[in-house]
């Protein structure tokens, strides 16, 4: 929680602050506490205490109340039965000790209420506390006998920020290595959500401009991955060159794309025994074949004039 500058009364040791988180998410849930701080032994202590909280409905909604009645054994109160105003932006409550409850002297929280981040901001969203004016109440805490017990209200702020949504890519594998034309080619997509919600999203495998496989991922957690198998079978395959290319459909409000696709070069080779591969050896022999026949038959043909003029 940013702190903002005390709104003195006087310059007194007891405060009436908020304890908040620095920083909160869009969508997310947060508590922020109304804390008495440095409360004095005045006529025992304190003994009661009526609070208003102010915020930007644009920005904030609040969804509940937790008061703090551990330190009474007995108590009167809380005194407002709708404390929440969300569309003014608002909470006001009270509460005494009944008698024999032994007023409360240094630190204790008063309420926590529960929040909700509605929209992000530039700059934080602040909390205002105040006393009642409204009921000519000038103080937020008092003591046995009704008296104000003085003290400085400390005002605070959240920094609201947009979620962020991005699932990526982190690896590609390919096999077997090397792949013939027949072979059933196994493929592994590792993904990721490096966002701050949970998320669904399609993964597709394309071998050049045709479709492999395309896969749901459904409800990937924040900082989880998850491993994508696959087949491509390669019998209607040609021999050559692929690119392998595993793309993610960009999901809403993301922004940093780059790393949805990820790309592999693969070779397919004839597969063993084809006449792709042997037949060039067949031909050749069959030309080696004939080679030697004529050969045998110009020698023949050779001795047998060689003999002739004998």
């Amino acid at each position: 929680m940013v702190l903002q500058s005390a709104r003195l009364v006087k310059a007194l040791e007891t405060d009436v602050r908020i304890e908040a988180p620095e920083t909160v998410k869009v969508g997310s849930t947060f508590i922020l506490s109304i804390i008495a701080e440095g409360i004095p032994n005045q006529e025992g202590g304190l003994a009661g205490w009526q609070v208003a909280l102010r915020w930007d409905p644009n920005v904030i909604s609040c969804t509940g109340e937790t008061i703090n009645y551990g330190y009474w054994s007995d108590h009167l109160g809380p005194f407002f039965d709708i404390p929440i105003n969300n569309e003014a932006g608002c909470y006001m409550q009270a509460l005494t000790l009944k008698y024999p409850a032994t007023p409360v002297v240094g630190t204790c929280w008063l309420v926590n209420l529960t929040l909700r981040s509605i929209a992000a901001t530039v700059v934080g969203s602040r909390f205002e506390i105040e006393a009642d004016k409204a009921h000519g109440l000038e103080y937020v805490l008092f003591d046995h006998s009704g008296n104000y017990i003085l003290h400085n209200i400390v005002d605070g702020q959240v920094n609201i920020q947009p979620v962020t949504r991005n699932v990526s890519i982190l690896d590609l594998t390919i096999s077997p290595d090397p792949m013939h034309v027949g072979d059933i080619v196994n493929i592994a997509v590792t993904v990721r959500n490096n966002g701050d919600v949970a998320e669904t999203f399609n993964v597709s495998v394309h071998a050049n401009n045709t479709v492999i496989n395309t896969q749901t991922v459904f409800d990937l957690l924040p900082s989880e991955q998850t491993v994508i198998i696959c087949s491509w079978n390669t019998a209607d395959a040609s021999s050559g060159s692929y690119s392998v290319k595993v793309y993610i459909n960009t999901i809403s409000n993301e922004t940093y794309i780059e790393d949805n696709v990820r790309v592999k070069e693969v070779t397919i080779v004839p597969e063993v025994g084809s006449s792709l591969v042997f037949g060039p050896l067949l031909m050749f022999g069959s030309l080696l074949t004939i080679g030697a026949l004529v050969m045998s038959l110009f020698v023949a043909v050779f001795r047998k004039r060689i003999n002739s003029t004998a």
